[in-house]
């Protein structure tokens, strides 16, 4: 129904439709003939994605995934950079052309620079494929000369951003890294001198050798004084001994070889007194003959036990000394042994100074041969496959592909003024409209007839009954 009532309008009103169609169709072809003609010039570059360091071979993180990789390649051929360097390489600052238009449009105000970058980026697309790493690079201006010669700058000008964003790091890196190294050959030298020095000051080359003799040294000594301690020990014992029990009990005393032959000859003298003392008298001159020889022989003993007795002091005195001197000689070997191990220390330290200088010199010295590397190779991971040409034809604009888009157009907008009218000015076409204007209700519709003659409806006559003008009877 609704179908059927809207073509009932668009057939009453064909003619506004057909109107505006022809009107929107003749614009759109008068526009595409006056509109000025626009040359598009395209380029495809294949990106190798990196996975291996070219320099030292290791793997290279690629951080996100292939198409945002490619994403970053976009941004970086739309920056300013590329934009720059495509000014700089293809000497646009100097073109008449672009001069005058500037001048046209801007009138003089403004820098050329800026305005030819704004140009630029109006001008340019970039498209990275979705299945492979391919970015392809349209540029669209006027002259169809100038597109592929701007198209092409723009490749040209993306592979050498490519590599300076590659080298000037490295260079960078080499530079900060050559410093380094003739810090770290200073450092080293200076290590080197101070060690050498400390050497010489204290005759120490290794020190591992005089360490051992030094240390066994000092073992010996604290043996040797517990063994002087010891003797010392026993001879004070003894001579504590000999002052408390007398001279006479001392095992030095008894024991003593000299002492026990002259304690037999005061016996046998002492004997031979008595016998001769009680067979010729006390004042016969055998008997104090024999009395003489007794007190010569005590006499004898006196002066051996005193010997013995003044060498158990010697002894006790000359091992306590010993003892002391022991002691001494152990303190100083003590303090030796550690004044040695504080030269140790030191000479560690010192050469630990001279390693670490020696192994950053060497880290340093392989770090800046790599980034100079790095920044004398002129490797590029983008391909250009195919460069642009001047294009034979112009993309826009398309004087039939517009006629047909501006038909649709003319079409849609022609059916939206015949509904928009039929809205306003609404005619009477069948029953519906006769009931929507009159508000009464329909009975019944004669479809037309041949007869000219005058029918009338059957119907009751109440308030509710409408008599329709006649159409005609069947």
């Amino acid at each position: 129904m609704i179908s059927g009532r809207l073509l009932r309008i668009l057939l009453s009103r064909m003619g506004l439709v057909l109107g505006i169609m022809l009107v929107t169709v003749a614009a759109t072809a008068i526009g595409s003939m006056l509109a000025p003609k626009r040359y598009v010039a395209s380029t495809v570059m294949l990106i190798d994605i990196p996975s291996k360091d070219p320099v030292l071979g290791g793997s290279v993180y690629l951080q996100g995934t292939i198409r945002g990789y490619l994403a970053s390649q976009v941004e970086l051929i739309e920056s300013h950079r590329v934009a720059k360097r495509v000014i700089d390489d293809l000497g646009l600052t100097q073109d008449p052309l672009l001069i005058r238009q500037w001048a046209h449009q801007t009138e003089g105000s403004g820098e050329l620079e800026a305005w030819i970058r704004a140009r630029l980026a109006s001008g340019l697309t970039v498209e990275p494929e979705r299945e492979a790493a391919v970015i392809k690079l349209y540029y669209e201006d006027l002259d169809p000369e100038l597109a592929a010669r701007i198209a092409n700058g723009f490749a040209v000008a993306y592979v050498n951003a490519t590599l300076d964003l590659t080298t000037e790091p490295a260079r960078n890196y080499a530079l900060l890294f050559e410093t380094q190294v003739d810090d770290y050959r200073s450092r080293l030298s200076a290590a080197r001198q101070r060690l050498w020095e400390y050497q010489q000051r204290t005759g120490i080359i290794t020190g591992e050798e005089r360490n051992d003799i030094e240390s066994t040294r000092l073992q010996e000594l604290s043996s040797q004084l517990l063994r002087l301690e010891a003797e010392a020990l026993d001879s004070a014992s003894r001579l504590d001994a000999m002052r408390e029990s007398g001279r006479d009990t001392m095992p030095e005393m008894v024991g003593n070889v000299m002492l026990a032959s002259i304690r037999t000859e005061i016996a046998r003298a002492q004997a031979r007194l008595d016998e001769q003392s009680s067979r010729l008298g006390a004042r016969h001159p055998q008997t104090l003959a024999l009395q003489s020889e007794l007190a010569s022989l005590r006499q004898r003993y006196d002066g051996e036990l005193g010997r013995v007795r003044a060498s158990i002091v010697s002894a006790a005195a000359l091992g306590q000394q010993r003892v002391e001197l022991t002691r001494a000689a152990l303190e100083r070997q003590k303090a030796e042994v550690l004044e040695m191990k504080q030269q140790r220390d030191h000479l560690a330290a010192l050469q630990r100074e001279v390693d670490e200088a020696q192994q950053g010199l060497e880290l340093m010295s392989q770090r800046s041969t790599q980034t100079d590397l790095e920044a004398r190779m002129r490797l590029s991971n983008v391909s250009i496959l195919s460069g642009a040409s001047i294009p034979s034809g112009p993309s826009r604009p398309k004087p039939l592909l517009n006629i047909v888009v501006g038909s649709a157009l003319g079409l849609m907008l022609g059916m939206i003024a015949a509904i928009t009218l039929e809205k306003v000015q609404r005619p009477i076409r069948d029953a519906e409209d006769l009931m929507q204007v009159s508000g009464v209700p329909i009975l019944a519709v004669l479809s037309h007839a041949d007869s000219r003659r005058p029918q009338r409806l059957i119907g009751g006559t109440g308030p509710n009954v409408a008599v329709l003008p006649q159409i005609g009877v069947d």
